[in-house]
């Protein structure tokens, strides 16, 4: 029930929004497939569809970096370290930052806007997940073929790093005193996709 009155919130919402404005979001979004994809120019598209060429916020990063950093996120999650949303929006600070072109993002906290992040993840579908605890992983893990990809990923890894013929760099750790059982942060996963810590 309450998905449903959340859904017709939504919907309300959006029709507001449309009698408020002259053009429709499907417009904008036409317009600005154009621009990125078709390389027309911002005044361009902005005369061919109607809507003013000022309106929203300029993306502040490039798609190859953004597709990057998405990459970067699953690579992340898939090596069973999944990134906190604070973790990517510090992340993604640090990136603009280091690109010496003007941003949005606050200096003084030194992490991306809420709004860059809402819409990073609305465009790359990523969502947020608990991960499960690993007492409940360990009793699902222990398959060869989940152990196989395990060393497979850890083999690549460490010939990446250059780190393969060191048997000093590789260290087995006594699990004695260890705890499993913790409250996990939620991470950023792709929508659809299940992660475990």
């Amino acid at each position: 029930m309450a998905a449903a009155n959340k859904k017709k919130s939504a919907e309300k919402k959006e029709k507001k929004k449309e009698r408020e404005r002259p053009y429709s979001s499907i417009t904008v979004r036409t317009a600005l497939n154009k621009i990125s994809q078709d390389n027309w120019s911002v005044y361009r598209a902005s005369k061919h569809y109607g809507k003013p060429w000022k309106i929203g916020r300029p993306f502040t990063f490039t798609k190859e970096i953004e597709t990057e950093l998405v990459s970067y996120i699953v690579k992340m999650q898939e090596l069973r370290f999944g990134l906190t949303v604070n973790q990517i929006r510090n992340l993604a600070y640090k990136l603009a930052a280091s690109s010496g072109k003007p941003h949005p993002f606050s200096k003084d906290k030194e992490m991306g806007g809420w709004y860059w992040w809402g819409k990073f993840k609305e465009r790359y579908g990523l969502g947020i997940r608990q991960p499960e605890n690993l007492s409940m992983n360990r009793a699902n893990m222990a398959t060869r073929k989940v152990l196989d990809d395990f060393y497979s990923k850890l083999k690549t890894l460490a010939v990446k790093l250059g780190i393969d013929k060191s048997a000093d760099r590789f260290w087995n750790t006594d699990e004695t005193g260890l705890t499993y059982v913790t409250k996990s942060n939620t991470v950023v996963t792709l929508v659809g996709k299940k992660f475990k810590s």
